[in-house]
């Protein structure tokens, strides 16, 4: 009954035996099981992190790279050309620096997240600024739900304009879901619509203070 393959080609930084730096799968695992998704007619997403990670992840046909920590300037220019959308989740870095300016980051990702931080954050400039599909999505679980909405001001200082940025939720999103009665205001459209006091086209911060919610 699923509707998406997930895996992961690269490794975590809160996991404890692995690195987001190494590409953990081979290329021919990779494209066999892209090919075996597409003879499903399923999309793939990949947890993925270095940059050769990313690029093989593009190569053997995944729909889209989750967090895409150290994607290089080559591998938005591939996502881009395939079509690959890429959710960078970058409220997720603000909040790991947080902890790690705290003391209180676990102690198997303090290693990892030091040597990669200022490499991340240049990574989410770069998506920014590519012409790959950007999508929303926040990693929360790793930090409290409420933070979630803080993804629209973290894609914003990134360099999206704020109407990427709302895109990315909404219309982008959809596209990436392959649904077409969700993103959009039309008539049939299967979505909630939200209202806030404010422009987020001015202030992208306004997102933070949905008042109306109509189902």
């Amino acid at each position: 009954g699923s509707d998406w393959i997930k895996t992961v080609n690269a490794g975590g930084y809160f996991s404890p035996g692995d690195d987001p730096a190494v590409c953990t799968w081979f290329d021919d695992e990779m494209e066999a099981l892209c090919a075996t998704a597409a003879q499903l007619g399923m999309p793939v997403a990949v947890h993925t992190g270095a940059a050769d990670a990313c690029k093989q992840a593009i190569r053997a046909g995944v729909r889209s790279l989750e967090h895409a920590y150290l994607i290089d300037e080559e591998g938005v220019a591939m996502a881009a050309e395939a079509g690959v959308f890429i959710v960078p989740t970058m409220q997720m870095t603000q909040e790991n620096l947080q902890q790690l300016n705290d003391g209180t980051l676990p102690d198997q990702a303090v290693w990892k997240f030091s040597r990669d931080s200022e490499q991340i954050l240049a990574s989410q400039r770069l998506v920014a600024s590519g012409d790959a599909e950007v999508v929303f999505g926040t990693d929360c679980g790793m930090f409290p739900f409420d933070h979630g909405v803080k993804e629209f001001i973290a894609l914003v200082d990134a360099g999206l304009s704020p109407l990427r940025a709302l895109k990315a939720a909404t219309s982008t999103a959809a596209r990436m879901l392959q649904r077409e009665d969700l993103g959009r205001l039309r008539t049939g459209a299967c979505a909630d619509i939200v209202a806030m006091p404010g422009n987020p086209l001015a202030d992208i911060s306004a997102t933070g203070q949905v008042d109306f919610v109509m189902s």
